[in-house]
């Protein structure tokens, strides 16, 4: 058997929130690296691998079989082919947070506070963290991380249904740590949209628009950077 490969900084991070001894399902697994390197570590009791395409599924079970792991690889679309009872910790990790969002609400099994989700969005955070507060889900952890140049953030979530009082600031930061140079580099991508959007009020004539967006920049500026 071939020597364990190394995770990326991203799926790093990812494993980095699973618990010791989580039955673990890894939605859209693409090569299935993530479960597979839980699993050989020994982090993990029980691994699946799910995903949209055939491809991608394929891809995971040549490599569960190169590495001995004891891989169960499922075709599905999010979780429309998965059994509720079947894991208790989800990793969503390397898309959009829309789509991020239409998976977590497309289950078709009720999600409460036994289960954990990992999330990794790589575009719409902020319409991601709109969506879990809305539905009741708690930001458990959330850190940032830097991989291939790319600024992303990672959290754990569980559906407590209960809503902690935030500010505007919550759902473009999260509950990310501030002051450390990973997190100060998120925030002024951020605000770099930020003043894009202002751009667009400028172009509007929206002086409310403007100024409020001003507000925020100023609140997120107070909050992440030194």
């Amino acid at each position: 058997m071939p020597k364990l490969f190394t995770l990326t900084r991203r799926l790093s991070a990812c494993a980095s929130l699973v618990r010791e001894g989580a039955s673990l399902i890894d939605i859209g697994t693409d090569h299935g690296y993530l479960p597979i390197w839980l699993f050989k570590s020994g982090k993990i009791s029980k691994a699946i691998a799910a995903d949209i395409g055939e491809g991608p599924l394929l891809s995971a079970k040549t490599n569960a079989k190169k590495y001995e792991a004891d891989l169960e690889c499922i075709l599905s679309d999010g979780f429309k082919n998965i059994n509720g009872n079947s894991f208790d910790t989800a990793v969503i990790a390397g898309m959009g947070g829309e789509l991020i969002s239409k998976i977590l609400s497309e289950a078709p099994f009720e999600i409460d506070e036994s289960k954990t989700f990992i999330l990794q969005p790589m575009t719409a955070a902020k319409e991601l963290r709109e969506y879990l507060y809305k539905e009741g889900y708690s930001i458990l952890t959330e850190s940032t991380l830097k991989d291939m140049g790319k600024i992303y953030s990672v959290m754990k979530v569980q559906k407590l249904n209960k809503n902690e009082a935030c500010d505007e600031t919550y759902f473009y930061m999260g509950k990310i740590e501030p002051f450390t140079n990973e997190s100060e580099a998120y925030a002024l991508k951020v605000i770099n949209s930020l003043n894009n959007k202002i751009k667009g009020y400028e172009h509007k004539g929206d002086a409310e628009g403007i100024n409020k967006t001003y507000e925020l920049i100023n609140k997120i500026k107070e909050k992440y950077l030194k």
